[in-house]
């Protein structure tokens, strides 16, 4: 969960991240208002543009959420852990708070 993502990105093409609460498109890839871009990057981008920038899990199934569309972030985990869901989440990065979170 984070800012925005963008998904056109060729890192993330042979793959392409499930959506799942909203989503809106930055204007940039990483810097100005693509964070999300870039934290979903550091853990599913393949490479595509950059080997050297390639994610910890290039081969794994990300799922985004836009934090500006999730109302409640533990209902939003509930459903994205749920084992008889669609989601089947294994781990949650929130790549945003203050320097105490």
């Amino acid at each position: 969960m984070d800012s925005r993502l963008r998904t056109t990105h060729q890192d993330f093409q042979a793959t392409p991240p499930i959506i799942h609460a909203g989503n809106n498109q930055p204007t940039e890839n990483c810097s100005g208002d693509g964070h999300g871009t870039c934290a979903y990057g550091v853990v599913f981008g393949d490479g595509a543009g950059d080997a050297t920038a390639r994610g910890v899990l290039p081969d794994g199934q990300g799922i985004f959420a836009g934090r500006a569309f999730v109302a409640n972030r533990y209902t939003h985990t509930d459903e994205l852990v749920d084992p008889t869901d669609q989601f089947r989440a294994v781990f949650q990065s929130n790549s945003w708070g203050g320097g105490l979170t």
